[in-house]
């Protein structure tokens, strides 16, 4: 007589084959809540069966939101965190998450509008003077690169989105997170000096998020400062997103990965195509060839 894979007495009158064994009706239960499977389906996991259910909210992804079991499609962003569709959350304006208690411990909404999350906010520059202390390490990397500004005397200055956006209604961007401002002075016409007047850049910004904006806008005022001629749209702000670009590397920081990936995959004709020219251009002959490049020729080596 055959015996229960379950309790392992003698089976009499209906049984259950599953799993290549032999069970009483009631022995066959489900691992995650301990229920019999009666007539219904069962999945198995690591050798034991459970209830579709029962799988579905021990063994799915679980939303980084409410917690809950994800199953079907579900959203993901760029940090890994798995979410439902519906949650109709503000995402931080720096890097991009859901601004909730559980993924970022909630968030700010700064004066101008953005909402940033508490994770940015651990390294937001907020004043003047903490943000000419990025410039002038910004500054001494850069100066290892070939492009050198430490006695530039370039200041700093942090402004809204709205201020931003009026100065630099003439610049490449739609929505600039920074702005090089330069101004020539000439005598009878002929040029006499040429000045930096300063770099704008958004108020509360991360500490690398920071960084980024401030080489990229060094770049332009490198170009600006050594008369390098005028260089297509494309070139300039392509070259601008490199420097950006190398510097973050150095950093080391999920959230340097993170500005890094957004410069390499950013779809956009100028900054995004001007970016992967240039990196073409440096990984063939090196950033010192691509800087004399443009200087000389006014295009990428």
């Amino acid at each position: 007589m055959t015996t229960c894979a379950g309790c392992g007495r003698k089976i009499s009158g209906s049984y259950i084959q599953a799993m290549d064994r032999t069970w009483h009706s009631e022995c066959f239960k489900c691992a995650g809540c301990g229920k019999p499977f009666g007539s219904t389906s069962f999945v198995l996991e690591a050798g034991k069966p459970f209830h579709a259910a029962c799988h579905t909210r021990q063994f799915a992804p679980k939303c980084a939101v409410c917690g809950g079991a994800l199953a079907g499609s579900y959203r993901m962003d760029d940090w890994g965190a798995a979410y439902h569709a519906e949650h109709n959350l503000p995402r931080c304006t720096s890097c991009g998450r859901l601004i909730c208690p559980s993924i970022t411990r909630g968030g700010v909404r700064y004066g101008d509008g953005r909402e940033v999350c508490n994770l940015c906010r651990r390294t937001a520059v907020d004043d003047a003077a903490a943000a000419q202390r990025v410039w002038i390490e910004i500054c001494r990397d850069l100066s290892a690169m070939g492009i050198d500004l430490r006695t530039a005397g370039v200041p700093v200055r942090l402004t809204t989105a709205p201020d931003l956006a009026r100065l630099g209604a003439k610049t490449q961007a739609s929505r600039p997170v920074g702005l090089t401002r330069t101004r020539t002075a000439t005598m009878n016409g002929v040029e006499s000096s040429r000045r930096v007047e300063e770099i704008l850049t958004l108020v509360g910004l991360p500490r690398d998020q920071l960084g980024q904006v401030l080489a990229h806008e060094a770049v332009h005022a490198w170009l600006f400062l050594t008369r390098c001629p005028a260089l297509e749209p494309r070139c300039e702000e392509g070259l601008a997103e490199l420097v950006s670009w190398l510097w973050l590397d150095g950093r080391r920081t999920a959230e340097a990965d993170h500005w890094r990936a957004a410069i390499a995959s950013n779809d956009d004709p100028i900054y995004g195509a001007g970016f992967r020219e240039a990196r073409q251009s440096y990984e063939r002959a090196g950033l010192a060839a691509v800087l004399r490049g443009v200087r000389e020729r006014r295009r990428l080596p």
